[in-house]
């Protein structure tokens, strides 16, 4: 179920990027699926390595600490751009 969603939303992204309808992109976007996952992991073994040793210290920091840091800065700026704006039409 989540792959269909994440292959879904994927399609969309390349609808909005290509200006091509997502149907046309649907059998070259699921060719190029299997082919990739070869390139990364060659057996299930090798992949659930590669995802508990290796992938944690590389791109799950990014996801734990990095985004909701920068969402907290983004926030915070927000706020801070409301009040002034609410102060000068009061």
């Amino acid at each position: 179920m989540k792959v269909s969603v994440y292959f879904y939303s994927g399609l969309l992204g390349l609808e909005h990027i290509f200006k091509i309808s997502y149907r046309f992109l649907v059998i070259p976007t699921g060719l190029l699926i299997p082919l990739t996952t070869s390139l990364v992991a060659a057996h299930i073994v090798e992949h659930f390595i590669e995802g508990g040793e290796v992938l944690p210290y590389f791109f799950h920091l990014e996801f734990q600490l990095g985004i909701p840091f920068l969402l907290l800065i983004v926030t915070l700026f927000q706020k801070k751009r409301e009040k002034s704006n609410n102060k000068l039409f009061k």
